[in-house]
C-alpha cells in the first residue's frame, strides 16, 4: 500500500477576522466588506452597534439591520444572489453613512 504524500497549502486569511481562503484575491475582495474591517464602516465596528440587545443584533440609531444574505446559485463560483435571512434575522451592513468608530 502506497503511504499519503505531505504537501504543503497556501491560505491566506483576512488581517481582521479568522475568515480564510485559498485566494488571495477572494480574501481581499472579503476585507473590503469584513464586518471586523474598521475601514468598510461595518456595525460590528460601530459605536451605535448592540449584539445583546434582545431582539438580536440592533442599531441604535434605529437602522434597520433586517437585511439580504448573499448564497451562491449553481456551481461556484457563478452568480451569486441575495436572499431574505430566515426568521427575520439580522446581518450586519457596511459603508454605513452614520457609522462611528465603537470605544476600544
Amino acid at each position: 500500500m502506497a503511504e499519503p504524500i505531505p504537501f504543503m497549502v497556501t491560505r491566506y486569511r483576512c488581517p481582521t477576522c479568522p475568515r480564510t481562503g485559498s485566494s488571495k484575491s477572494r480574501i481581499a475582495e472579503h476585507h473590503g466588506r469584513c464586518w471586523m474591517n474598521p475601514e468598510a464602516r461595518g456595525c460590528k465596528t460601530c459605536k451605535h452597534y448592540d449584539k445583546d440587545h434582545e431582539g438580536g443584533d440592533h442599531c441604535d440609531l434605529g437602522i434597520d439591520l433586517r437585511r439580504f444574505e448573499e448564497t451562491w446559485e449553481g456551481e461556484w463560483p457563478e452568480k451569486s444572489v441575495m436572499v431574505p435571512m430566515p426568521n427575520g434575522a439580522t446581518l450586519p451592513i457596511v459603508h454605513c453613512e452614520k457609522w462611528e468608530a465603537a470605544d476600544v
